[in-house]
This record gives structure tokens, sequence and C-alpha cells, in this order.
């Protein structure tokens, strides 16, 4: 008879999610891991078999729950130019700079993705949730005479969604809001 599963798995997501966004996957020791989870070695590798399957969990739970979110809001969030706007300032707009630690997607994106195929798998289907998302809104707003006939909400959808990844380097690099809140302001410029 196996070992019954003694703790939250959410929680231990969560702590394994804020140590692999602010040092990375391969910085992340088991140390840090064990000290965010408070499981021991053993306990990790039988939940998830090893660093690269809690960081996978990890990834997830982040699609779900932060990016579930905010796409969610995104998607029916008012007026749809504003909630695009809404959806890049609530990345920094209540943040502390030291808090600025960018997207965990984007960060997996230049870290690891490139040589992982499961990475890559992970971080490319949520950041096209987001896409897809922009898109739809991007629709709504052209079918309410928000945004011009003459754009194509495909390709401004995938321009944001690349703002928006840039937008999180900036932000982990500079730590500085303000450059932040003009970074956003011309994406949406880019929509008028």
């Amino acid at each position: 008879m196996g070992r019954h599963q003694e703790f939250d798995a959410q929680e231990v997501l969560e702590g394994a999610m804020w140590v692999f966004w602010e040092k990375g996957y391969r910085a992340t020791s088991m140390v840090d891991l064990e000290q965010a989870t408070g499981l021991q070695p053993g306990s990790i590798y039988n939940a998830f078999g090893s660093k690269k399957g809690l960081f996978l969990a990890v990834l997830d739970h982040y699609r779900e729950q932060v990016v579930g979110e905010r796409v969610n809001v995104l998607l029916h969030g008012g007026e749809p130019l504003a909630a695009i706007e809404a959806f890049f300032r609530t990345a920094y707009e209540d943040l502390e700079p030291e808090e600025l630690a960018g997207c965990l997607l984007t960060n997996s994106a230049i870290e690891v993705a490139s040589g992982d195929a499961e990475i890559q798998a992970c971080v490319s289907e949520a950041i096209t949730s987001i896409e897809t998302a922009f898109k739809t809104r991007l629709e709504e707003a052209q079918a309410l005479g928000a945004l011009s006939a003459d754009k194509d909400p495909a390709l401004l959808a995938a321009h944001l969604s690349a703002c928006f990844q840039g937008f999180g380097v900036i932000g982990r690099l500079t730590r500085d809001k303000a450059r932040l809140d003009a970074v956003s302001k011309a994406a949406m410029m880019s929509l008028r």
C-alpha cells in the first residue's frame, strides 16, 4: 500500500511557484524547494517525480490560477479596449518595485523552454491563451466601432502578446513602474 499524501498540493505549488518565479528553474535548488514547500526531497519526488515534474505542475498551476484569472477578467471586463489596457496595468500598478518579477511564462520561455519540448508546450499554450483573449476583445472592439475596420485583430493580438511578454522582461530588469506605464500606453496607441 502506498503512502498517503499528507500535504496541501495548492500550498506546495504556490510555494514552489514563488521560488521558481524569483530564481528561475535552473537556479532553484532542492533545498530552495524544501524551504518553499515544507516538503522533504523524497516527498517532492514521490508526488511530482522530479524537479522538472514539480516545475511543470507549477506552470500548470500558474496558467490556471494566475493567467486564467487575468484572462477571465480581460474577457469579461467591460469595454474591450479598456479591458486590454487594464490587463497591462494590473501587471505592475499595485506592485512594489521589488515585486516586479516579470511573467513566470516569459521568464521560463527565455530560460528553459527552447531546450525542453514539454516546458515549451506548456508555456506556449498559456501564452496562446492570452493572445486568443486579446484577439477576442479586439474583434469585439471592431464590432463596436472602437477599433478601425482596417485593423487586423489577429495581427494586433500577436503584437499585444509580444508587447506583454517584453513588458514582463522590462519589469524584471528595471523594476521601473514609470517605464512600464509608458510601455503600456505605447501598446495601447497601436490600437488607435
